[in-house]
């Protein structure tokens, strides 16, 4: 006996098989979800905070920790001691040597006497052999108490002098004495002097 599909029952067909379907399709996606060994990641967030800033390492001080000796229990405190470090030892200062006063040397001699008898020529020569010698004060002396004195006068290293009897101007290496007479005459002795104290004698030859 045949029967034939109306309308309806068509359409009731054809939601059957959707919902069977449907059903089917749903049952296979959870069973395969939950198959163990599969990893699932969510995919990452981007997010829009800044990366932490890193902290800036302290700067070093001149600080030493040292740990504290242990107490009686045989444990040290939890906080150690510090201990500041101490500038290493400096030497003191060593004292300036003491200047050296260098004396002076002072020779000082007559050399001759030119043209004794002769006013006009006559000289005695004064040769100083040493260190500079200031001649202020110092003096010449000859028989019959007649002095020369020596007035703002310096006498350079190795060099000389002339004092002439005569008349005439001072220079830098010729003095005058001035004198209306000779003044030597052979066998007279010339004698220099620092104030009282001799410096040099000379025989008139």
């Amino acid at each position: 006996m045949s029967s034939s599909l109306t309308p309806r029952k068509w359409v009731t067909f054809v939601l059957i098989n959707v919902i069977v379907s449907a059903i089917t399709a749903l049952v296979l996606i959870r069973v395969l979800n939950s198959e163990p060994g599969v990893a699932r990641t969510a995919p990452p967030v981007a997010t829009s905070q800044p990366a932490p800033a890193v902290a800036a390492a302290p700067a070093a001080t001149a600080e030493t920790t040292v740990e504290a000796p242990l107490d009686g229990a045989g444990s040290a405190p939890s906080t150690p001691t510090a201990v500041r470090d101490k500038p290493a030892d400096t030497p003191p200062p060593t004292a300036a040597p003491a200047a050296t006063t260098q004396s002076t040397v002072v020779s000082v001699r007559i050399s001759g006497v030119q043209f004794p008898g002769q006013r006009t020529r006559e000289s005695v020569a004064i040769l100083n052999e040493g260190d500079q010698v200031d001649l202020t004060g110092w003096s010449i002396e000859a028989a019959g108490n007649k002095v020369y004195t020596f007035k703002g006068f310096v006498l350079f290293r190795d060099s000389f002098i002339t004092l002439y009897t005569t008349n005439g101007s001072d220079s830098p290496t010729s003095l005058f004495w001035n004198q209306n007479d000779a003044v030597w005459k052979k066998g007279d002795t010339v004698t220099l002097k620092q104030g009282d104290k001799v410096v040099a004698t000379y025989t008139v030859k």
